[in-house]
């Protein structure tokens, strides 16, 4: 009956353990999971950033086009 109740205690510690472990490898996960959400977003906003720049970067280059044109005709 010793014997029993010590087998009890070890597997109820054993139980606490596994519940311990369980719960922080639910928080770790959790946590990478906002990591990967916040690095999308990131590179989202960066994506938007550099079509941004892109559109930025045609608009100059069409009135730099412009201008040369304009130039030629007045010659």
């Amino acid at each position: 009956e010793s014997q029993l109740a010590q087998y009890q205690s070890e597997i109820e510690n054993k139980d606490i353990l596994i519940n311990e472990l369980q719960q922080k490898y639910a928080e770790q996960t959790q946590e990478l999971q906002l990591m990967q959400e916040q690095n999308l977003s990131y590179s989202n906003e960066q994506n938007q950033q550099i079509e941004l720049l892109k559109i930025e970067l045609e608009k100059s280059k069409n009135l730099l086009e412009d201008e040369r044109l304009l130039m030629e005709n007045e010659r």
